[in-house]
């Protein structure tokens, strides 16, 4: 078996499916960022209330960097590669994004709405 990358023990066929991974992952992430940002900002724009659009905009990057990083986790382990610090970083990098998300949701959406409601009252 001949390695392309020796001391990572990656073959052709390897590399082959790793790149035809990454592409599927750049073609994903640009459906997903047009989704995200062109379509449903115009559907949520027709809507009496903003809270649809605010839940958007908070989390358009998030989702996409999350999807991004776990096209990227899926295809380390489709691989089997046994890069450990690899699969530790992505799956830190995934907590995060979560993490994250989840954070400007409560602080952005749930603040805002609780406004509103105040004002409503």
């Amino acid at each position: 078996m001949v390695y392309i990358i020796p001391f990572l023990s990656i073959n052709l066929e390897q590399v082959l499916l790793m790149l035809r991974s990454f592409v599927l992952t750049v073609v994903g992430a640009t459906l997903l960022y047009g989704l995200l940002f062109y379509t449903l900002q115009t559907v949520f724009r027709q809507y009496e209330r903003d809270i649809a659009l605010v839940t958007l905009n908070v989390s358009a990057n998030p989702a996409l960097l999350a999807f991004i990083l776990t096209s990227l986790k899926v295809t380390f382990d489709n691989l089997k590669l046994e890069i450990e610090w690899a699969y530790r970083i992505l799956l830190a990098s995934i907590i995060v994004t979560a993490t994250y998300w989840v954070l400007r949701l409560f602080n952005q959406v749930v603040i805002y709405y609780l406004k509103e409601y105040a004002q409503q009252i």
